[in-house]
């Protein structure tokens, strides 16, 4: 039988890992990218503006429309890095619970600023943010490539 011009080569682990890494990361990165570009985000962060103006916050006219304190530009930017080091820390939890906890106490977080920013009548969208570890989360949970445990 003649031999394989090519030898098959299999991933060891530490380049398994990498891939698993690099490849959620882009994947969560895409998706937030996605949402921002089709309004999806934007309606978020009205909605956001919306009840910042609202009872208790009561946010005032001219720190509603001076916008946020950040960019569209400036939020993508920095989703970047947070993707990449909450993808590392899913995909080294073991279990879905420790997960969870994690994401669950990542969201409120993120969240925090986006309603104390009233405190200095203006406006601080988180939107993209909570969407990185969002779906960082959803696709460990969901995508059993990414849900693998570490040995």
């Amino acid at each position: 039988m003649p031999q394989p011009l090519h030898p098959t080569r299999h991933l060891n682990h530490g380049d398994l890992l990498w891939l698993r890494w690099v490849s959620l990361s882009v994947s969560v990165l895409f998706c937030v990218a996605v949402l921002m570009s089709s309004g999806v985000i934007g309606l978020l962060n009205q909605g956001h503006t919306a009840l910042l103006q609202g009872a208790p916050f009561q946010l005032s006219a001219n720190g509603a429309q001076s916008g946020s304190i950040l960019s569209s530009v400036a939020a993508f930017a920095c989703c970047i890095p947070l993707t990449l080091y909450w993808a590392a820390v899913m995909l080294y939890q073991k279990t879905h619970r420790h997960r969870t906890e994690l994401t669950l106490l990542a969201l409120v977080t993120l969240a925090l600023p986006g309603l104390l920013c009233v405190l200095w009548d203006c406006v601080l969208h988180t939107a993209p943010l909570l969407c990185c570890i969002l779906f960082t989360w959803l696709l460990v949970i969901c995508i059993p490539f990414f849900g693998k445990k570490i040995t």
